[in-house]
């Protein structure tokens, strides 16, 4: 199972009805806070964070630094969404986030990203399981 967790305001954005969000395979926890984020990661041990620069709480400098510091937290993919201007283009560079989508926010290019970092193949259609039967 795919865990990820995405705040509020970006899932808001995302949301169309066969988004590779909805799959059976991804479990997606929604977040209000930096704080909860944290939180949410330490209990779950997601895959995936999909967060804004800016959200309520911890700043996201220390929230990154907490969780690359930490052995059982730091294996996790980071996505950042951010204002388009250098400073803080330059703050996620601190946060070490493994890739930074500027403002406004394009959501076909959020889920192609999504799929590239979680190395997720699309579907156009739904996964069958099918047997063949045959003589020996």
């Amino acid at each position: 199972m795919i865990k990820i967790i995405i705040s509020q305001e970006i899932y808001k954005q995302l949301q169309e009805k066969d988004s590779l969000l909805n799959r059976q395979d991804i479990l997606v926890f929604q977040t209000g806070s930096n704080d909860e984020t944290l939180k949410i990661h330490s209990a779950e041990k997601v895959n995936l964070i999909i967060t804004e620069l800016d959200m309520l709480g911890t700043t996201s400098e220390i929230l990154f630094a907490t969780i690359r510091k930490n052995p059982e937290l730091r294996r996790v993919m980071v996505l950042m969404i951010t204002p388009n201007n250098m400073k803080s283009i330059e703050r996620c560079s601190r946060c070490t986030a493994d890739a930074v989508i500027t403002r406004p926010l394009d959501p076909a290019l959020v889920l192609a990203k999504v799929q590239n970092l979680l190395d997720l193949y699309w579907r156009e259609t739904s996964r069958l399981r099918v047997s063949v039967a045959g003589k020996v």
